[in-house]
């Protein structure tokens, strides 16, 4: 049982190491001026940093129904999940973009750091959320480093 408990502050590491390299390349592109070129399929920079923190607050919320002992598995439409946060952020500059999703980072660590052995021991969901978090940073900084 200790191992889940390694491996969430693995995975905890991994995340803030994740999101990190994606806000690199972010800002990169943004001082390149790529930011409403396409790198996503349809979607511009912009539109991808709306996507991860739609994601992230997804996790913040979920998380916070995990610790109340109130959270049913749920199932997404990822492509109406998706438009949604890019439609919210459509009228923010890049920079309030960028804010937000520091922001966001900011208050997932915060929270993940505040949850205890004893939750993830008990609820393998936090380190699945976190693993999928991981590597969708991990994907669009992929991207963005081919697209850019």
């Amino acid at each position: 049982m200790e191992a889940a408990w390694e491996h969430w502050l693995e995975l905890r590491a991994e995340l803030e190491e994740a999101g990190t390299a994606f806000n690199e390349a972010a800002v990169l592109g943004i001082q390149q001026g790529h930011e409403n070129e396409l790198v996503c399929g349809e979607w511009t920079l912009k539109d991808v940093m709306a996507h991860i923190i739609g994601w992230d607050r997804e996790a913040v919320s979920r998380f916070e129904q995990f610790l109340l002992g109130a959270a049913e598995d749920l199932s997404y439409d990822i492509d109406s999940f998706n438009q949604r946060w890019v439609n919210e952020f459509n009228s923010f500059s890049r920079d309030q973009v960028l804010e937000e999703l520091r922001s966001g980072q900011e208050q997932l660590q915060q929270l993940c750091s505040d949850i205890d052995r004893e939750h993830i021991l008990r609820d393998a969901r936090y380190c699945e959320w976190l693993e999928a978090l991981r590597d969708h940073y991990r994907h669009h900084t992929g991207q963005l480093g081919h697209e850019l």
